[in-house]
């Protein structure tokens, strides 16, 4: 039998195409990466407080819908839960401290575990915009919410409510007995 043998030209054209397709494939990976560390860095730069966070936060929202709430200061809140010592539970973001105030009531204090180099406008708008819902609801099977601490120096962002000494849903959930709860009225 005899070989066919090809043209040199068409073994030149075979090895030149795939040269080719590898630089292609190359360039095209290091592009890609390139353009995978630039994006995240972009996204993250638009959500970053400007020097002037404060101002851009009173266009995201009319201070004047949160200065009809009780707004507490953290040196009260501070006096009440006896220097944030008495913990009743905690997430990552949040510490629930429990305290009683100078007039008599005890509360739960839901501090937010953040850093003031972390908070955003957006942050912050969602939090505003929190305490404006949690004014607005009046519920009896929902504790009540009696106020908010909103301060630059030391930074704080706590919302207030009314104590509810029965234990958390979850431990009536998973630890309580089926029947405590009456659902007449």
């Amino acid at each position: 039998m005899k070989k066919m043998q090809q043209p040199i030209w068409l073994l030149v054209l075979e090895i030149a195409t795939c040269v080719l397709l590898v630089v292609f494939v190359i360039t095209g990976t290091v592009t890609a990466s390139r353009s995978c560390k630039l994006k995240p860095s972009m996204r993250i730069s638009s959500w970053n407080r400007s020097k002037s966070w404060s101002d851009e936060i009173t266009v995201l929202i009319d201070s004047d819908m949160l200065k009809s709430l009780p707004k507490l200061s953290r040196q009260e809140l501070e006096v009440a839960c006896e220097d944030f010592s008495n913990i009743i539970g905690s997430t990552p973001e949040t510490v629930v401290y429990k305290g009683t105030m100078k007039d008599g009531p005890e509360v739960s204090v839901i501090s937010l575990c953040t850093f003031e180099g972390h908070w955003t406008s957006h942050h912050e708008l969602f939090y505003q915009n929190k305490v404006i819902d949690l004014a607005r609801l009046n519920h009896e099977n929902i504790a009540k919410f009696l106020g908010y601490c909103r301060e630059s120096d030391p930074f704080s962002r706590m919302l207030v409510f009314e104590y509810a000494p029965n234990g958390t849903l979850f431990e009536h959930l998973h630890y309580g007995e089926g029947g405590q709860f009456s659902w007449l009225r």
